[in-house]
């Protein structure tokens, strides 16, 4: 996420954008199921965020803006 300038915390807030869209990312991990979601961040920047679900928890993986 630092290549791209978007901060952690800038990135999860794409997870609240009611105009999200998540879709599946199976070309970039076997061992885990990837997911990328793209949304609104609070900045009000369009990012594309790369995560995986780890019990009740997300993994961010990647982020671009």
């Amino acid at each position: 996420m630092r290549r791209h300038k978007v901060s952690f915390a800038e990135a999860a807030t794409v997870f609240v954008d009611p105009l999200s869209v998540t879709v599946a990312d199976p070309d970039h991990s076997t061992e885990e199921h990837r997911l990328l979601i793209v949304g609104q961040s609070f900045r009000g920047r369009l990012l594309i965020v790369s995560f995986a679900e780890r019990g009740d928890r997300f993994g961010l993986s990647a982020c671009e803006n």
